[in-house]
């Protein structure tokens, strides 16, 4: 599967061309890897948030440096490293948290590594001068990313087969889940809480279930990180 996800990359990445941006201005691209345990687990679930924000790995500064080296294999080494926010100062952030939480929910026990049945990417592979496309951007170039990038997640899942996606995007980057996957309706996971919050996203070419709640920054700012637990259970 890793060797399907380097040539994927490859194909699409190396090659992709953003009209009239400065390709410096964006970050290397997040890359996954995959281990056997996601590969033999009957439960797969891919949580995917809103942007990378900063993504540089030694020589490899930006989106240009990524294609003139052709960098694949040392940003896939990149993820393989950050395992999931353990080697990373901010790993006690609200969203690894959530993201532990998922995975020592639904993995059958605690476990800690980058062997998971539980998965990360983002929406935005890249960063935009170091922060995030919706506030460091602008409108035309965060559509033209997603536009052009867009492709790669579909194909990602594909290869991937997950069995649950948690978008743990918020409602204000709908438009960018639309975007990327075209056909798209949300639908709410319960009658007591608001799509706006919470909700179910049926996805025609998904055969996985898939939810979107806030981002866990939010969510713990507002008091509402057992929505978390109401996907896990909603899962189970």
């Amino acid at each position: 599967m890793n060797k399907q996800l380097a040539s994927l990359y490859e194909k699409t990445l190396l090659k992709v061309n953003f009209h009239g941006i400065d390709e410096t201005h964006i970050s290397p691209p997040l890359l996954l890897s995959t281990t056997a345990k996601w590969v033999n687990s009957n439960k797969r679930i891919l949580v995917i948030g809103q942007e990378t924000l900063g993504w540089e790995w030694g020589k490899i500064r930006n989106l240009s440096d990524f294609k003139e080296l052709k960098a694949i294999s040392s940003m896939i080494e990149n993820y393989e490293r950050f395992s999931f926010g353990e080697n990373y100062r901010h790993k006690s952030s609200p969203f690894w948290k959530a993201f532990r939480l998922v995975r020592t929910s639904l993995s059958g026990s605690e476990n800690t590594g980058f062997e998971s049945n539980v998965l990360w990417t983002n929406l935005f592979r890249s960063s935009y001068d170091g922060g995030s496309f919706l506030k460091k951007a602008n409108l035309a170039i965060a559509n033209e990313f997603i536009t052009n990038t867009s492709s790669v997640l579909i194909q990602e899942i594909a290869l991937l087969q997950p069995t649950e996606v948690i978008f743990f995007t918020g409602p204000n980057y709908d438009k960018y889940i639309k975007k990327t996957f075209q056909q798209v309706t949300f639908k709410p996971l319960n009658e007591n809480t608001p799509l706006r919050e919470l909700a179910k996203i049926e996805i025609p070419s998904f055969n996985a279930s898939c939810y979107r709640t806030y981002h866990p920054n939010y969510l713990q700012r507002s008091k509402k990180f057992g929505y978390i637990n109401t996907i896990i259970n909603d899962i189970k």
